[in-house]
C-alpha cells in the first residue's frame, strides 16, 4: 500500500529546500550580483583592442579644439569615428580626479604647482584627468541594481595619465585620496562610503565598477 506524504511534511520539505537553496541565492542575486559583462570579458577586449584604446586616449588628450571650444569635437575628428567604433567605445569622458603632469606627481611640489597652472592653461582638465572610458552596447556596462543597496551599477575601464601606486587594499590617487580595490569585480563589494571600486589591468590601466542614486 503506497503512502502519500501529509501536506505538512512536503511544506516542511519546500520550507527546507527554500531556506538551504533560496535564500542563499536570493542573497547573491539582490546583494551580490551585478549582471554587468565580467572582469575576464572587459579584460580580453582592451588586450585586442589596445592599440585603438590607446590612440584614442591620445587624441582626446591631445585636441586641440577651434574657435567653438567645445573639446567634444575631439571624437569627430579624421577617422576617430572609425577607431571608436572597431574598439566599441562609446565615449571617453574626463573626471573630477586630475594627475599632476610633474615628475612626482604624489609631492607636495607638485600639488602646489598644480594649482598655479591649472586655472591658466586651457584645457589643462581634459588634457591630465584621469579618463573614464564607456563601452558599447551602453545597456550591457550599466543597469539598475536589484536592491536599494545599488540602484544603479555601472562598469567602466580607466586610464591613468601616469601608474598610480597600489598599496594594501588601496588605489592611491595623487592630492590625498585613495580608493578600494580588489582582485575581481564580479562580485559586487562596496568599503563603507565608497561608491567605486577598481581592479588593475596593468600598469595605467584599470577597471572600475560604481553605484549611484
Amino acid at each position: 500500500m503506497r503512502i502519500k506524504p501529509s501536506s505538512s511534511f512536503v511544506r516542511f520539505w519546500l520550507l527546507f529546500v527554500y531556506i538551504v537553496l533560496g535564500v542563499p541565492l536570493s542573497y547573491y542575486f539582490f546583494f551580490l550580483y551585478s549582471g554587468l559583462p565580467s572582469d575576464e570579458e572587459m579584460i580580453e577586449h582592451f588586450y585586442e583592442h589596445r592599440s585603438e584604446f590607446e590612440e584614442l586616449v591620445e587624441r582626446y588628450r591631445s585636441f586641440e579644439p577651434d574657435e567653438t571650444r567645445i573639446y567634444d569635437n575631439w571624437r569627430f575628428q579624421g577617422d576617430t569615428p572609425k577607431l571608436m567604433r572597431k574598439a566599441q567605445v562609446v565615449r571617453i569622458t574626463r573626471t573630477i580626479s586630475l594627475w599632476p603632469p610633474f615628475p612626482d606627481p604624489y609631492s607636495k611640489s607638485a600639488e602646489d604647482k598644480l594649482h598655479e597652472v591649472y586655472l591658466i592653461e586651457p584645457y589643462f582638465f581634459n588634457r591630465n584627468a584621469i579618463l573614464d572610458i564607456s563601452l558599447l552596447p551602453e545597456e550591457r556596462y550599466r543597469r539598475h541594481g536589484f536592491s536599494s543597496y545599488y540602484p544603479f551599477i555601472w562598469k567602466r575601464i580607466v586610464f591613468f595619465p601616469g601608474v598610480p601606486r597600489i598599496e594594501g587594499n588601496n588605489l592611491i590617487f595623487p592630492l590625498d585620496k585613495y580608493r578600494p580595490i580588489k582582485k575581481s569585480l564580479n562580485i559586487l563589494s562596496f568599503d563603507g562610503v565608497d561608491r567605486c571600486v577598481y581592479r588593475e589591468i596593468e600598469g595605467q590601466w584599470f577597471l572600475k565598477i560604481c553605484y549611484g542614486g
